[in-house]
């Protein structure tokens, strides 16, 4: 979602709106970032911590809902374009497998043979996802843009950037709980001015 909005508002907006759109959309996500823990703190304050995932998939569904019906006009247009449904499913194969073996790595041993396989699985899966996105007429990802110095450089900060907040804003929380003792809600009044 970080990366489509501003994708999307650059789409829809004239040149001359576009700086006032993406401000709103940087306000809004700065809004997102208080508003997010306290309401996660509050839930857990007084439920379950399942709640949270119970309130997340009906507004999921509804901003999914919403954005298909909002955005339909702007898929009209343009129609000559092609869905990369390889490169979508190599991309997720990849993706997923990576994500498994990370997270069961910790569980059974890095050198198990199911993690392994999974890792396998997201080398070869990235290998033919690069492959099949060079030579596709509407890639997922047009790696094109690599060859561009400054936007790698942009997309090197912009990661190191991400990397280095949330990773701070997922241990702070776990900090604030386990070590100071602090309840969810104070926890999450604390993360404020991270946002």
């Amino acid at each position: 979602m970080m990366v489509n909005s501003p994708a999307i508002i650059t789409e829809v907006f004239p040149p001359h709106e576009r700086g006032r759109a993406l401000g709103i959309n940087g306000i809004t996500w700065a809004i997102g970032g208080i508003v997010g823990p306290l309401l996660g703190g509050l839930i857990l304050t007084v439920a379950n911590w399942r709640w949270i995932f119970y309130i997340n998939v009906p507004i999921g569904v509804v901003g999914t809902l919403w954005g298909y019906y909002a955005l339909k006009e702007l898929m009209a247009h343009k129609r000559e374009q092609r869905f990369d449904a390889t490169g979508a499913f190599t991309f997720s194969v990849g993706l997923v497998s990576l994500l498994f073996a990370l997270t069961l790595g910790i569980q059974f041993s890095w050198l198990s043979p199911a993690i392994l396989v999974l890792f396998g699985l997201f080398v070869v899966m990235t290998a033919i996802f690069l492959a099949w996105e060079r030579r596709s007429a509407d890639p997922m990802l047009d790696l094109s843009l690599f060859k561009n110095r400054i936007y790698n450089f942009s997309v090197l900060a912009a990661m190191l950037q991400s990397l280095a907040m949330f990773a701070m804003n997922f241990l702070i929380v776990f900090y604030l709980q386990a070590v100071r003792g602090y309840d969810p809600l104070t926890a999450a009044v604390l993360l404020i001015p991270l946002s």
